[in-house]
Protein backbone atom coordinates (compact mmCIF):
# COMPACT_ATOMS: atom_id res chain seq x y z
CA UNK A 1 0.00 0.00 0.00
CA UNK A 2 1.37 3.54 -1.13
CA UNK A 3 1.22 6.27 1.89
CA UNK A 4 -1.77 7.22 1.13
CA UNK A 5 -3.28 4.41 -0.04
CA UNK A 6 -7.10 3.23 0.47
CA UNK A 7 -8.01 -0.43 1.89
CA UNK A 8 -9.93 -1.79 -0.42
CA UNK A 9 -10.84 -5.45 -1.45
CA UNK A 10 -10.12 -7.65 -3.84
CA UNK A 11 -7.93 -6.60 -7.03
CA UNK A 12 -8.96 -3.44 -9.01
CA UNK A 13 -9.56 -5.11 -12.85
CA UNK A 14 -11.19 -8.17 -11.07
CA UNK A 15 -14.53 -7.74 -9.49
CA UNK A 16 -14.84 -11.35 -8.50
CA UNK A 17 -12.24 -10.89 -5.87
CA UNK A 18 -14.32 -8.09 -4.32
CA UNK A 19 -16.48 -10.63 -3.29
CA UNK A 20 -13.83 -12.84 -1.85
CA UNK A 21 -10.48 -11.20 -1.06
CA UNK A 22 -7.26 -13.52 -0.87
CA UNK A 23 -7.09 -11.50 2.17
CA UNK A 24 -7.14 -12.15 5.91
CA UNK A 25 -8.37 -8.69 6.66
CA UNK A 26 -10.57 -7.98 3.89
CA UNK A 27 -11.78 -11.76 4.52
CA UNK A 28 -12.84 -10.91 8.27
CA UNK A 29 -14.29 -7.28 7.50
CA UNK A 30 -16.78 -8.84 4.74
CA UNK A 31 -17.56 -11.70 7.37
CA UNK A 32 -18.87 -8.72 9.69
CA UNK A 33 -20.29 -6.89 6.97
CA UNK A 34 -22.32 -9.35 6.61
CA UNK A 35 -23.27 -9.97 10.26
CA UNK A 36 -24.17 -6.31 9.44
CA UNK A 37 -26.28 -6.79 6.59
CA UNK A 38 -28.60 -9.06 9.00
CA UNK A 39 -28.69 -6.09 11.46
CA UNK A 40 -29.75 -3.97 8.38
CA UNK A 41 -32.60 -6.26 7.05
CA UNK A 42 -33.81 -6.04 11.26
CA UNK A 43 -33.52 -2.21 11.42
CA UNK A 44 -35.10 -1.43 7.89
CA UNK A 45 -38.27 -4.24 8.94
CA UNK A 46 -38.08 -1.65 11.70
CA UNK A 47 -38.66 0.82 9.78
CA UNK A 48 -41.05 -0.32 6.90
CA UNK A 49 -43.43 -1.28 10.34
CA UNK A 50 -42.59 2.42 11.55
CA UNK A 51 -44.01 3.72 8.31
CA UNK A 52 -47.17 1.66 7.26
CA UNK A 53 -48.13 3.56 10.50
CA UNK A 54 -47.89 6.99 9.05
CA UNK A 55 -51.49 8.48 8.63
CA UNK A 56 -49.69 10.52 5.36
CA UNK A 57 -49.67 8.99 2.27
CA UNK A 58 -47.29 11.12 0.71
CA UNK A 59 -44.50 10.99 3.34
CA UNK A 60 -44.90 7.41 3.33
CA UNK A 61 -44.47 6.44 -0.04
CA UNK A 62 -41.16 8.90 0.67
CA UNK A 63 -40.72 6.36 3.70
CA UNK A 64 -40.89 3.73 1.13
CA UNK A 65 -38.24 5.00 -1.24
CA UNK A 66 -35.79 6.12 1.40
CA UNK A 67 -36.18 2.29 2.75
CA UNK A 68 -35.90 0.68 -0.34
CA UNK A 69 -32.70 3.15 -1.33
CA UNK A 70 -30.50 1.98 2.08
CA UNK A 71 -31.17 -1.41 1.31
CA UNK A 72 -29.93 -1.54 -2.44
CA UNK A 73 -26.97 0.93 -1.34
CA UNK A 74 -26.38 -0.84 1.74
CA UNK A 75 -26.79 -4.39 1.95
CA UNK A 76 -27.82 -5.19 -1.58
CA UNK A 77 -25.14 -3.93 -3.87
CA UNK A 78 -22.69 -2.29 -0.76
CA UNK A 79 -19.90 -3.96 -2.28
CA UNK A 80 -19.33 -3.53 -5.11
CA UNK A 81 -20.16 0.40 -4.68
CA UNK A 82 -17.62 0.32 -1.58
CA UNK A 83 -14.99 -1.28 -3.81
CA UNK A 84 -15.55 0.99 -6.70
CA UNK A 85 -15.05 4.00 -4.27
CA UNK A 86 -12.24 2.71 -2.66
CA UNK A 87 -10.37 1.54 -5.85
CA UNK A 88 -11.62 4.34 -7.79
CA UNK A 89 -10.12 6.35 -4.95
CA UNK A 90 -6.55 5.02 -4.92
CA UNK A 91 -6.73 5.34 -8.96
CA UNK A 92 -6.75 9.31 -8.26
CA UNK A 93 -5.05 9.76 -5.12
CA UNK A 94 -1.65 7.16 -6.59
CA UNK A 95 -1.38 9.54 -9.95
CA UNK A 96 -1.40 12.96 -7.53
CA UNK A 97 0.94 11.86 -4.95
CA UNK A 98 4.47 12.03 -5.56
CA UNK A 99 6.63 8.93 -4.51
CA UNK A 100 7.37 8.39 -0.27
CA UNK A 101 10.94 9.50 -1.08
CA UNK A 102 10.26 12.41 -2.65
CA UNK A 103 9.21 13.75 0.29
CA UNK A 104 12.50 13.15 2.18
CA UNK A 105 14.90 14.48 -0.68
CA UNK A 106 15.67 17.52 0.46
CA UNK A 107 17.14 15.72 3.93
CA UNK A 108 20.59 15.06 1.73
CA UNK A 109 20.66 18.71 0.42
CA UNK A 110 21.28 20.28 4.17
CA UNK A 111 24.86 19.74 4.10
CA UNK A 112 24.40 22.40 1.06
CA UNK A 113 23.54 24.95 4.04
CA UNK A 114 26.98 25.82 5.39
CA UNK A 115 25.91 28.43 7.98
CA UNK A 116 22.43 27.50 8.04
CA UNK A 117 23.17 24.22 8.78
CA UNK A 118 21.01 24.82 12.28
CA UNK A 119 18.11 26.61 10.89
CA UNK A 120 17.87 23.99 7.98
CA UNK A 121 18.49 21.18 10.95
CA UNK A 122 15.10 22.76 12.54
CA UNK A 123 12.94 23.07 9.57
CA UNK A 124 14.24 19.34 8.56
CA UNK A 125 12.99 18.17 12.32
CA UNK A 126 9.44 19.87 11.71
CA UNK A 127 9.31 18.43 8.08
CA UNK A 128 10.23 14.79 9.43
CA UNK A 129 8.05 15.12 12.38
CA UNK A 130 5.04 15.97 10.33
CA UNK A 131 5.81 13.13 7.90
CA UNK A 132 6.06 10.66 10.70
CA UNK A 133 2.97 11.89 12.66
CA UNK A 134 0.80 12.07 9.39
CA UNK A 135 1.84 8.34 9.56
CA UNK A 136 -0.04 7.93 12.90
CA UNK A 137 -3.25 9.79 11.60
CA UNK A 138 -2.76 7.65 8.28
CA UNK A 139 -3.16 4.40 10.69
CA UNK A 140 -5.95 5.92 12.22
CA UNK A 141 -7.99 6.49 8.59
CA UNK A 142 -6.97 3.33 7.34
CA UNK A 143 -8.60 1.51 10.67
CA UNK A 144 -11.46 3.97 10.42
CA UNK A 145 -12.60 3.20 6.87
CA UNK A 146 -12.03 -0.56 7.21
CA UNK A 147 -14.54 0.21 10.22
CA UNK A 148 -17.38 2.09 8.25
CA UNK A 149 -16.65 -0.64 5.47
CA UNK A 150 -17.84 -3.74 7.91
CA UNK A 151 -21.08 -1.53 9.05
CA UNK A 152 -21.89 -0.42 6.00
CA UNK A 153 -25.46 -2.09 5.62
CA UNK A 154 -26.23 -1.04 9.26
CA UNK A 155 -25.12 2.56 8.59
CA UNK A 156 -27.35 2.75 5.58
CA UNK A 157 -30.22 1.11 7.44
CA UNK A 158 -29.57 3.28 10.28
CA UNK A 159 -30.39 6.32 7.99
CA UNK A 160 -34.09 5.83 7.44
CA UNK A 161 -34.48 4.55 11.22
CA UNK A 162 -37.45 5.92 13.28
CA UNK A 163 -34.73 6.96 15.65
CA UNK A 164 -32.91 10.15 15.12
CA UNK A 165 -30.09 9.54 17.00
CA UNK A 166 -29.26 6.27 15.07
CA UNK A 167 -30.33 8.73 11.79
CA UNK A 168 -27.51 10.90 12.63
CA UNK A 169 -24.76 8.06 13.42
CA UNK A 170 -25.55 6.43 10.01
CA UNK A 171 -25.31 9.75 8.16
CA UNK A 172 -22.09 10.87 10.11
CA UNK A 173 -20.54 7.30 8.95
CA UNK A 174 -21.57 7.48 5.33
CA UNK A 175 -20.20 11.26 5.40
CA UNK A 176 -16.99 10.52 7.04
CA UNK A 177 -16.35 7.47 4.06
CA UNK A 178 -16.46 9.92 1.18
CA UNK A 179 -14.77 13.00 3.43
CA UNK A 180 -11.75 10.29 3.87
CA UNK A 181 -11.66 9.54 0.14
CA UNK A 182 -11.62 13.04 -0.80
CA UNK A 183 -9.34 13.52 1.84
CA UNK A 184 -6.61 11.23 0.02
CA UNK A 185 -7.10 12.88 -3.33
CA UNK A 186 -6.81 16.35 -1.98
CA UNK A 187 -3.50 15.40 0.16
CA UNK A 188 -1.87 13.67 -2.51
CA UNK A 189 -2.77 16.74 -4.87
CA UNK A 190 -1.53 19.22 -1.70
CA UNK A 191 1.84 17.15 -1.83
CA UNK A 192 2.14 16.92 -5.29
CA UNK A 193 2.06 20.56 -6.16
CA UNK A 194 4.54 21.12 -3.17
CA UNK A 195 7.09 18.99 -5.08
CA UNK A 196 5.92 20.61 -8.09
CA UNK A 197 7.16 23.96 -7.44
CA UNK A 198 10.29 25.55 -8.79
CA UNK A 199 12.38 25.80 -5.56
CA UNK A 200 15.48 25.82 -7.31
CA UNK A 201 14.57 29.08 -9.64
CA UNK A 202 14.43 31.15 -6.32
CA UNK A 203 18.13 32.01 -5.94
CA UNK A 204 20.93 31.56 -2.85
CA UNK A 205 18.09 31.19 -0.69
CA UNK A 206 16.71 28.53 -2.82
CA UNK A 207 17.07 25.50 -0.20
CA UNK A 208 15.88 27.59 2.75
CA UNK A 209 13.00 28.62 1.16
CA UNK A 210 12.52 25.12 -0.65
CA UNK A 211 12.37 23.63 2.96
CA UNK A 212 10.35 26.31 4.67
CA UNK A 213 7.68 25.49 1.64
CA UNK A 214 7.97 21.65 1.52
CA UNK A 215 7.65 21.72 5.30
CA UNK A 216 4.09 24.15 5.24
CA UNK A 217 3.29 21.52 2.47
CA UNK A 218 3.37 18.22 4.20
CA UNK A 219 2.24 19.93 7.64
CA UNK A 220 -1.04 20.81 5.39
CA UNK A 221 -1.21 17.67 3.91
CA UNK A 222 -0.51 15.50 6.75
CA UNK A 223 -1.78 17.29 9.37
CA UNK A 224 -3.74 19.96 8.88
CA UNK A 225 -6.31 18.63 6.69
CA UNK A 226 -6.88 15.26 8.03
CA UNK A 227 -7.49 17.43 11.26
CA UNK A 228 -10.41 19.09 9.41
CA UNK A 229 -11.91 15.49 8.40
CA UNK A 230 -11.30 13.98 12.01
CA UNK A 231 -11.50 16.72 14.71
Amino acid sequence: MFLLGLPAPGEPDDPGSWFSPDNEIWSSILGVYAMMSGLAVVLLVIATQFALGMSDMKRQRQMYRKIAKAFALGPLFGIPLLALGLHGGNAVTMALTPSGDELLTDIGEISNLGLGIVFGGILMYFKTGAVFLGLVIIVVIYFTILLIVAAWPALWAMTVSPFPTLQSWGEAGLITFGKLILLRATQGFVLRVTFALPWGSLGDATLIIGLLGTTAGVAIAFLGLPSSVLV
